[in-house]
This record gives structure tokens, C-alpha cells and sequence, in this order.
């Protein structure tokens, strides 16, 4: 005679804050290694064995739950005070202080929050908050560079957009293991220094 099954174990019900934290690394996996367009409400779903919609009933849309994810990167970035860090007087420390923090983030987290603000429907569902964070990060990096290189426009423009740039792709190479922390830092910091430099002088020689 077999013998009598054992009692069935009920499936653990997660918390509605433990759920939302499963949609969020799912959707982190999904955006490192396919970028954001690869975040579908269906293909959380499917990847949880859950319904879509019980993914609607934490997130409305698609954008909101891409937005609250880059949100979530931003405050990660301020509570290691990466603002505090550029308050440096020594333009060099300064950005060194910045680059260590934010290379830091990436290299535990990925580059998501370049992945989630290079999407424009993204960045429209962010909260008003995060934009304007993300606004005064342009605008502590452009204050640094008009302090200590006295750049005018549209040099400025353009030379901070490129130290952004700069900066982000650095900070793709050491999320992805292609180069080390403290390189990454050393070589971003002299190639943002020797350009500002030469663009100085450019500058003063052109008047």
C-alpha cells in the first residue's frame, strides 16, 4: 500500500513591498543585458508566472515602472552624497571624489540609471524631484568647469556634455568587468583634466 502524501505546502505569499522588489530585479536583469526595450509588462509577467495584472496593480504603465527604477538609482547616488563630493576645492579632487562614487554605483548596481535616462518616455514619467536632482548633477558639473577653466558658450555646452558622456561610457566599462575601478577613475580624471586644459588655452589664444 503507498504510502499517504505528506501535507501540501501552501506558497509563500510575498508582502506587496517584497513583489515590488521582485518586479524590480527581474527588470534589472532584463535591462542589463537587453537595455530598456526589452521591459514589457508580458515579459515580467512571464518571467514571474504571474498575471499582468498583478504587475498593474503596483505599476499603471510600463514608463512608471521604468521611471520608478531610475528613481530609485538617483537616491542611491545621493545617499552616498556624490553632491557633497564636488564641493572639493581642488577642481582634480573634486572630480575624483565624484568618479569614485558614482564608479562605486555602477560596479555594484550596473549602469541603469544611463540605461533608464537615455529613454525619453522614461524620463517624462520621472517624478518632478528627480529631475530636478538630475538637472543640479548638469549643473554642479558645469559650475566646476566655469569655476576652474572660465569656458564660454557654447564651449561650456559642449564640453560638459562630453565629460557626461565620458564619464557614463567609463562607468558602462567597469559594470561590465572590462577594466578595473581605480583605472577607470585614474584615466576618466586625466582625459577630463587635459581636455579642459587644452581647451583653456585654445580659448585664450583665439582672443
Amino acid at each position: 500500500m503507498p504510502a499517504a502524501a505528506g501535507p501540501l505546502r501552501k506558497r509563500e505569499r510575498l508582502t506587496r513591498e517584497n513583489r515590488r522588489e521582485l518586479i524590480f530585479k527581474v527588470a534589472t536583469e532584463i535591462a542589463l543585458e537587453e537595455g530598456v526595450r526589452g521591459i514589457t509588462i508580458e515579459r515580467i509577467a512571464s518571467d514571474l508566472s504571474v498575471t499582468k495584472g498583478l504587475l498593474y496593480q503596483h505599476f499603471e504603465s510600463r514608463e512608471q515602472l521604468l521611471a520608478a527604477l531610475a528613481e530609485r538609482e538617483i537616491k542611491d547616488l545621493i545617499e552616498r552624497r556624490i553632491f557633497n563630493a564636488a564641493r572639493e576645492e581642488e577642481f582634480s579632487q573634486a572630480v575624483r571624489n565624484v568618479l569614485s562614487i558614482y564608479f562605486n554605483h555602477v560596479g555594484e548596481r550596473g549602469p541603469l540609471l544611463q540605461v533608464f535616462v537615455s529613454d525619453p518616455l522614461v524620463v517624462e514619467a520621472l517624478p518632478q524631484e528627480c529631475l530636478t536632482i538630475w538637472a543640479q548633477a548638469k549643473g554642479v558639473t558645469r559650475q566646476l568647469v566655469k569655476t576652474h577653466f572660465g569656458l564660454s558658450e557654447p564651449v561650456l555646452g559642449d564640453a560638459v556634455g562630453l565629460i557626461l558622456a565620458l564619464v557614463a561610457q567609463a562607468g558602462r566599462q567597469v559594470a561590465d568587468r572590462l577594466t578595473t575601478k581605480e583605472l577607470a577613475e585614474d584615466l576618466t580624471l586625466n582625459m577630463i583634466v587635459g581636455g579642459l586644459t587644452s581647451l583653456k588655452k585654445f580659448e585664450a589664444q583665439a582672443e
